[in-house]
């Protein structure tokens, strides 16, 4: 049997957009959980627009990314209503960069990186001081997460500082690989095999450990979960 080496540091965008067309393609529906109706009391929805690098309102039936993490207690860039107008002027959010969280800035390039448009992140398509549209957000987050295209779990690291690793920063490498005869190579897996099909993957680890990111897991049709040392995908 053939097998595929894992890249040492870096993810491999394509393998990524081939896993989500894959499963788009001869999947369909069964992996689609969301009917993309309009939000209660809200016919669009706020996302990341990661081209013109702001906010913006498209209609819930739009194709977006959504991103699953643990804040933890780090401070951290949101949306409130005194910058709201801010961020969604364009590069309004790009002016913000050096606030952002690696795991929300990371997100932001690999939703760009893949071809996608809109990411949806709670801290900054929420805003987070208007309590009203806050809750009515929160009782449909249901609906957002399964809308969605494809969640990216950051299940690496205890806070937003942790980054995706293989997106901008290097990850660890998930094989030992040995060549022998001039054209074949042996890749042996440094984690059990289970691992790989996310039985144990991420089980330990604090976002696995949170209802409201268990929550998110269990609503999302895809997921691109990021480890420590590889990402791999469920649907």
């Amino acid at each position: 049997a053939a097998g595929r080496e894992v890249r040492a540091e870096s993810i491999d965008v394509e393998l990524v957009k081939d896993w989500i067309r894959c499963c788009e393609n001869w999947h369909g529906q069964a992996c689609d959980l969301g009917d993309h109706t309009p939000l209660d009391h809200c016919q669009d929805l706020m996302v990341i627009d990661v081209v013109d690098g702001r906010l913006v309102d498209v209609p819930c039936s739009s194709r977006y990314m959504a991103l699953s993490y643990v804040w933890g207690g780090i401070s951290s860039l949101q949306t409130l209503k005194t910058n709201l107008k801010q961020h969604q002027q364009p590069g309004g959010l790009v002016a913000q960069s050096a606030a952002l969280p690696k795991t929300i800035s990371d997100a932001i390039k690999l939703t760009s990186s893949i071809g996608e448009r809109y990411l949806w992140v709670d801290a900054l398509c929420i805003v987070q001081d208007d309590l009203d549209g806050k809750l009515s957000l929160i009782n449909q987050m249901d609906k957002i997460y399964q809308n969605a295209v494809c969640t990216i779990v950051a299940a690496f690291g205890t806070d937003s500082s942790a980054g995706l690793p293989g997106v901008t920063s290097p990850r660890n490498s998930a094989q030992q690989t040995l060549d022998y005869g001039k054209s074949r190579r042996i890749a042996i897996s440094q984690r059990p095999f289970e691992m790989f099909l996310g039985r144990e993957g991420h089980s330990g680890c604090v976002w696995n450990k949170r209802a409201w990111t268990h929550q998110e897991r269990l609503l999302s049709g895809r997921k691109l979960v990021f480890l420590e040392d590889g990402v791999h995908f469920n649907c």
